[in-house]
């Protein structure tokens, strides 16, 4: 098989695959009801911890009044919590709260999930490949 019709059918079981995938998280999505942007806002959140509105903002391509009200609607349901900068008054700190931390552990158990039924029935020779492969697309990307 020629090299373009290889990615093509590589490209066809992926998204295939994203299917399976999304099935096995649909659950956890609906029980938490966010949109993508507050997914993006909670994920930011959960690698760096506390941040500030503006740091969100950027991260989501956003302005800062987009951000506040993202923001907002995660506090409303208690996903995260702001509070005000000691040092300096007119900046505001975000943090993940109970819900937040609660929805990542739901995430983890989907996670855990889909490697127990999936991942760990690969050889240890095919789990390097994927490894391997998934480790130069993300280096390819990175910076986009």
């Amino acid at each position: 098989m020629n090299r373009e019709k290889l990615i093509q059918e590589a490209t066809e079981y992926n998204e295939a695959l994203k299917i399976v995938f999304i099935k096995e998280y649909e659950k956890v999505l609906k029980e938490f009801d966010l949109s993508t942007k507050q997914i993006y806002i909670l994920k930011f959140l959960s690698q760096k911890g506390r941040a500030t509105v503006n740091e969100i903002a950027e991260y989501i391509n956003g302005t800062a009044s987009a951000a506040s009200q993202q923001i907002k609607k995660l506090e409303e349901k208690k996903y995260v919590h702001r509070s005000i900068n000691k040092e300096n008054r007119r900046e505001i700190f975000v943090d993940m709260d109970q819900r937040g931390i609660q929805f990542f552990e739901e995430m983890k158990k989907a996670d855990d999930s889909i490697i127990q039924k999936y991942f760990l029935r690969l050889s240890d020779q095919e789990i390097q490949s994927y490894h391997g492969v998934m480790k130069k697309l993300f280096e390819m990307t990175k910076g986009l």
